[in-house]
């Protein structure tokens, strides 16, 4: 690919883990998934899929494993399975994430096992993972799926060894997927100009333009847009007709 004068961005899910290796009881409180800010019940005992052993990896690479203690809450209670649908349990001695989305009070929890950003034992594997890739790969930069999900404080901090360790600087867009323009310049500012946004605010023009065919006025396309506000860390995304719709 770099012979053809190609860079590399891979797709980095940072935010949750899932198929845990082994389950772990633990305390946790319940919340309403709509609802980030008011517990629906008490602090109880649950068991769920946290531990990540990878036994087949032999710790190769990498002797960290995953366990409750690293991430701030899970979606689903092996003692009480029916309980799971729109239930979010966040663990004894963590919180939600700060500094990310406030749809649903706050959108840290997403799905799976929901990686605590706050844990120092977290970041410190974040980097070291970052950086055994980097020489894996080659990568030119990474595209990070579901940044409005995560604390924006980290990703400064985790770019700064990244580009470091690279001895370049690196091209980093990310998923923060909000049709507001508003959002989307805060977010930029947050992580201190480091991370390119999609356009999504464009996105939805173009999508809009085709349902709408001449009705839609072109002259309107760039209306509310990082294109025609603030083009630089704007990156446009359009949807192909075989391809999925972003979250």
């Amino acid at each position: 690919v770099k012979n053809a004068g190609l860079d590399i961005y891979p797709d980095i899910v940072f935010n949750h883990r899932m198929g845990g290796d082994e389950a772990e009881r633990f305390m946790a409180t319940p919340f309403e998934s709509r609802n980030r800010l008011t517990p629906t019940g008490s602090l109880r005992e649950i068991e769920s899929y946290t531990k990540y052993a990878f036994p087949a990896r032999k710790k190769a690479y990498s002797d960290f494993q995953w366990n409750w203690r690293h991430f701030d809450a899970v979606d689903f209670d092996e003692l009480n399975p029916k309980n799971g649908n729109g239930t979010v349990y966040l663990i004894e001695g963590h919180q939600f994430d700060d500094s990310v989305s406030l749809e649903n009070g706050n959108y840290a929890y997403l799905m799976g096992c929901d990686v605590d950003f706050q844990s120092a034992d977290v970041r410190e594997e974040m980097v070291r993972w970052g950086k055994w890739y980097l020489d894996i790969t080659g990568a030119d930069g990474f595209r990070l799926d579901a940044i409005k999900h995560i604390s924006a404080w980290f990703f400064p901090e985790w770019i700064r060894e990244m580009e470091k360790h690279a001895g370049k600087n690196l091209f980093i867009v990310g998923e923060y997927w909000k049709c507001d323009i508003t959002a989307l310049t805060w977010y930029i500012e947050a992580v201190q100009q480091k991370i390119s946004v999609f356009d999504v605010p464009l996105h939805f023009n173009f999508f809009n333009a085709g349902r709408q065919g001449r009705s839609f006025a072109m002259r309107t396309l760039l209306d509310a847009t990082r294109r025609r506000h603030a083009p630089v860390h704007a990156v446009a995304v359009l949807d192909t007709p075989d391809s999925k719709p972003l979250r």
